[in-house]
C-alpha cells in the first residue's frame, strides 16, 4: 500500500488514527503508573511484613502457632526474643589442678555488653552449683564480656569475651584450672535471623527481573500487536497500518512529530483562534527523588520496629546504624532541592524579601507542627513537661538558617563559566564561596562550644553518655556541653527524658538528640547538600557532576575518618548521632554524595 493510498485509507476511516494514537499514549501512561504502583505495593508489603516480625507481631513463633518452636527457644522460664541467646553455667566434675567444685560452692555470673564502654559488669545470675543449669538471656547485638566467679573453699574467677548468636544456647565454665580463662561452649547452634532480609532481597530482585523481561517482550511488535487484538479488539492489519513508533511513543517524540507535521502543512491565517500550547511540566531530578525515597523506605523500617533487628535501632551512643541515616539524609536532600527552588524563583523575578518571608513562614509551620506532635496531638496540655526540641523543629530551624544564607548570597543568574581553564573547573567554588564560608563558621562555632564551654561538675570537652560510662565517674554529664546548654536554656522538663544511651549506660539525666547545639551542624549538613545542588546547576555534563561529587565525597569522608580515627570509639570527635558531631555530619554528607553519584 502506497503512502497516498495509506493516507486516503486513514481519511476514509473518519480520523481513526488520531484517537488510536491517543489511546495508545494513554495506555503507555497507565502502564507506567501501574509499574510505579506495583513496585510501591510490593515494597510496602515486604517492609511491613519484616516490621511485624517483632516480638508480639503476627510473624512471631507464638503468632504462627508453632508450639514446638516456642519450646525450642525457651531459656529457663522465659522465651528468647530476637537478638538474645541463652547462657548457662556449667560445672565440670573436676579440674586439672584438682580444685573440684563442691555442692556448697556458689557461682556468680556477671556480664556486660562491649557496646557499654568502660562500664562495670552486671550480675545476671547467682546461685549454688546444684542450680547452675538454669539459663539467663544475653544480648547478641554486640560482643559480651563474661566473668564467672566461684565462691567457696576453692575460690576462683575467669573472664571471657564472646559474641553470641541469636537463639543459640551456650554454656560457660571455668577453664581447665582455676587460672585459665572461661570456656564458652555451644550447646545448641544459633539461627540465621538475617535470612529473612536475604529472602526479601531475593524476592525483590526476582520481581525486578520478571518485570524487565516482561517489558522487553512487550516491546516486540508481534507481542504488542496480539495484546492489542485480544485486549481491545484492534485488528493486526490496522496495527500494521499505524507507524511502529506510534505504539508507545514518548511525549517528547510525539511533540517533535507534531512540529514536523505542522511545518509541512501550509500556514493558516486564523492563527489567533488556535489556543497556545500547554506549558510542559518541569522535569524532576530523579536522583534526588530516589534518594528521598530510599530515606522514606528506611524510615518505614525504623518507625515500625524494623523487625527488632539491632541495626534498625539508633546507636546507643557512638557509632552508626541504618536508623541513623534517615534524618541526616533528609536534611542533605533538603539542601540539594532548596538550591533549585531558590534559583528558580529568583530567575522569575521574585524579590529576596518575599523569599525570606516565605522561608520564615515555612520554618514556623514546621516548628509549630513539631510542637503539636510533641504534645501528643494536643492531648498533653501541661506546658511544664512539653518537649520543645524535636525532628520537625530541627528541620524548621535548619531550613531557616540555610534558606536565609542562600537567598542573601545567591545571584539571580548563574555566573559565567570564566575565561581560564582553572576558572571553569572552579565554577562551583566561585558560585558558592560565601555559603562554604558560613558552613565552616557553623562547624567552628560547634567545635568551640563543645570543647571550650565549661560544664559544672564535668571535664571540659566531655563527649560521653554519662551514667556508667568510664566507671560512673561522670554520671550526670550526659552529652557534655550539648546537654548542658539544653538543660540550662530549656530546662529538664522540656527536653527528651529517654535518650538511647539510658538503656545500656543507665543514665538518668535528660538529654535531647535534637537539642540546640546540634542545630549548628545540622545547618552545616544542609549547606553541604546545597553545594551538591550548586554543582548540578554549574555543570550540565554528567561527567563533570560525578567527578566533583566523588572528589567532595572523598575529601569529606577522609576528614570524618581522621576525626574519629576510623573507629567507633577512637579519635578526637567520634561519629555520634546523638551529639550530631562534626565527624557524623561529614560522614553522612560523603555518603549522600556517593548515593547521588550512583543514582
Amino acid at each position: 500500500m502506497g503512502e497516498k493510498e495509506r493516507s486516503n485509507t486513514h481519511e476514509d476511516q473518519g480520523g481513526v488514527d488520531r484517537p488510536q494514537q491517543d489511546l495508545l499514549r494513554t495506555l503507555g501512561v497507565l502502564c507506567s503508573l501501574r509499574q510505579l504502583l506495583l513496585h510501591h505495593l510490593v515494597l510496602s508489603a515486604l517492609l511491613l511484613a519484616c516490621a511485624m516480625a517483632r516480638d508480639g507481631g503476627i510473624l512471631t513463633w507464638e503468632g504462627l502457632g508453632l508450639a514446638d518452636a516456642v519450646e525450642h527457644h525457651r531459656c529457663g522460664p522465659r522465651t528468647l526474643k530476637l537478638n538474645h541467646a541463652c547462657l548457662r553455667v556449667l560445672v565440670p566434675d573436676d579440674y586439672d589442678d584438682g580444685a573440684a567444685a563442691s555442692a556448697s560452692d556458689r557461682f556468680l555470673l556477671e556480664a556486660q555488653s562491649e557496646e557499654c564502654v568502660g562500664c562495670p559488669l552486671w550480675t545476671v545470675w547467682e546461685g549454688p552449683a546444684a542450680e547452675a543449669g538454669a539459663g539467663v538471656a544475653v544480648n547478641t547485638s554486640f560482643a559480651t564480656r563474661v566473668r564467672l566467679t566461684r565462691e567457696g573453699a576453692n575460690q576462683s574467677s575467669c573472664d571471657a569475651t564472646y559474641h553470641f548468636g541469636e537463639y543459640g544456647i551456650y554454656g560457660v565454665a571455668e577453664g581447665g584450672n582455676s587460672s585459665a580463662p572461661c570456656e564458652v561452649t555451644e550447646i545448641r547452634p544459633p539461627v540465621h535471623s538475617l535470612a529473612f532480609l536475604l529472602y526479601i532481597a531475593l524476592v525483590l530482585l526476582g520481581l525486578r527481573v520478571l518485570w524487565l523481561l516482561g517489558q522487553f517482550l512487550f516491546r516486540t511488535r508481534w507481542v504488542r500487536a496480539r495484546w492489542m487484538y485480544y485486549r481491545f479488539g484492534v485488528s493486526v492489519d490496522l496495527q500494521e497500518d499505524l507507524a511502529e513508533d506510534v505504539m508507545f511513543v514518548q511525549p517528547d517524540q510525539q511533540q517533535q512529530q507534531d512540529e514536523q507535521q505542522q511545518q509541512q502543512e501550509p500556514p493558516v491565517d486564523s492563527s489567533a483562534l488556535v489556543p497556545p500550547p500547554a506549558p510542559r511540566p518541569r522535569a524532576r531530578v530523579k536522583s534526588i527523588d530516589i534518594l528521598r525515597g530510599i530515606s522514606i523506605s528506611i524510615m518505614i523500617f525504623v518507625n515500625y520496629g524494623g523487625g527488632d533487628y539491632w541495626f534498625f535501632h539508633h546507636a546507643p551512643w557512638n557509632g552508626l546504624t541504618v536508623a541513623d541515616l534517615v534524618f541526616p539524609w533528609f536534611l542533605f536532600v533538603m539542601g540539594v532541592s532548596l538550591v533549585f527552588s531558590v534559583q528558580s524563583r529568583l530567575r522569575r523575578g521574585a524579590s529576596k524579601k518575599s523569599l525570606l518571608a516565605s522561608a520564615a513562614r515555612r520554618s514556623a509551620a514546621l516548628v509549630f507542627l513539631g510542637l503539636f506532635l510533641n504534645s501528643g496531638h494536643g492531648r498533653n496540655t501541661d506546658l511544664r513537661t512539653l518537649r520543645l526540641p524535636g525532628v520537625l523543629q530541627r528541620f524548621g530551624l535548619s531550613y531557616m538558617i540555610v534558606a536565609s544564607v542562600e537567598i542573601c548570597c545567591m545571584s539571580r543568574e548563574l555566573p559565567p563559566p570564566g575565561a581560564g581553564r582553572i576558572s571553569r573547573h572552579l565554577r562551583d567554588l566561585r558560585q558558592n564561596a560565601w555559603q562554604l564560608s558560613v558552613t565552616a563558621a557553623l562547624i567552628a562555632a560547634h567545635a568551640c562550644l563543645t570543647f571550650l564551654l565549661p560544664v559544672p561538675g564535668c571535664p571540659t570537652g566531655y563527649l560521653g553518655p554519662g551514667g556508667l560510662h568510664d566507671g560512673g565517674q561522670y554520671a550526670d554529664c550526659t552529652g557534655g556541653a550539648a546537654g548542658y546548654i539544653d538543660r540550662a536554656l530549656l530546662g529538664d522538663g522540656h527536653i527528651y527524658r529517654h535518650p538511647t544511651s539510658a538503656k545500656i549506660y543507665d543514665s538518668h539525666v535528660p538529654f535531647d538528640p535534637e537539642g540546640l547545639l546540634g542545630t549548628l551542624t545540622s545547618a552545616a549538613l544542609v549547606l553541604l547538600g546545597c553545594h551538591a545542588g550548586k554543582i548540578m546547576l554549574a555543570y550540565p555534563s554528567w561527567g563533570q557532576r560525578v567527578s566533583r561529587w566523588l572528589v567532595w565525597a572523598l575529601v569529606l569522608g577522609l576528614v570524618a575518618g581522621f576525626l574519629c580515627d576510623f573507629s567507633q570509639e577512637g579519635g578526637v570527635i567520634p561519629v555520634n548521632k546523638n551529639l550530631w558531631s562534626i565527624s557524623f555530619i561529614l560522614a553522612l554528607a560523603s555518603m549522600g554524595l556517593v548515593l547521588l553519584t550512583m543514582l
